[in-house]
């Protein structure tokens, strides 16, 4: 497994994007920025990741049950699809310190603090994603082209392959597949030559008010 530190942080148009996102006016930008502070005082942030070729990956009985809260629980054998060139199962998270804030927050009544602490925590987590996506394109010069996700692209049972395979302690998740800490996302990222715009690029859900959509970029600079 590579475990990597992560430093994600938002850029003043990052923020300003946010702003329009969730719906917030020019007059919630001192608040706003005030929060960001706070949640980047308490991240944690760091993503895990194994390689595979480009066979595909099976999962499920035979593979464990390693990250799971209840290891009881069994699932039927799945297969996990390689990308062209290989591909990683993948692991991030910006630990329990958001979480934590959030709870304290929530715990005086600052209920606006508290769902700015969640956008905002969305984005970190994208810009996250991406940090590690570009990290794992240099070690291995190919581009992550889709970032496929257990519940969505993937059975949800997928998700116990992934931690099984990474075999890290940060994050875990009970049988319900419920995360923790929340602010975390597991993924499988198939390698090749094209980049994955945004996270947002691979989910299904198009009417999601949170989706942000990037041009795709060739690895030649044209877009597609």
């Amino acid at each position: 497994m590579e475990k990597i530190q992560l430093n994600p942080e938002l850029t003043q148009e990052d923020i300003q994007t946010a702003i329009s996102r969730y719906h917030y006016q020019d007059t919630d930008l001192p608040l706003f920025f005030q929060v960001y502070g706070e949640v980047r005082e308490n991240l944690e942030p760091e993503g895990g990741y194994v390689y595979s070729g480009p066979e595909r990956e099976r999962i499920g009985k035979e593979a464990g049950m390693a990250g799971a809260e209840d290891k009881t629980a069994a699932c039927e054998e799945t297969m996990l699809p390689g990308g062209a060139h290989g591909s990683c199962q993948v692991i991030v998270t910006l630990g329990g310190g958001p979480d934590r804030l959030q709870e304290g927050y929530a715990a005086k009544g600052m209920l606006t603090e508290s769902y700015m602490a969640e956008c905002i925590c969305m984005e970190l987590l994208r810009k996250a994603c991406g940090e590690l996506n570009e990290k794992i394109r240099k070690k291995y010069d190919l581009f992550v082209e889709k970032m496929l996700f257990p519940g969505s692209e993937l059975p949800l049972e997928a998700m116990e392959g992934i931690f099984s395979q990474i075999g890290q302690t940060t994050v875990s998740y009970n049988p319900c597949y419920m995360l923790s800490p929340k602010k975390s996302v597991v993924y499988l990222a198939q390698l090749g030559n094209r980049a994955c715009g945004e996270l947002c690029d691979s989910c299904r859900n198009k009417d999601c008010p949170n989706r942000k959509k990037a041009d795709q970029v060739v690895e030649n600079g044209d877009k597609g």
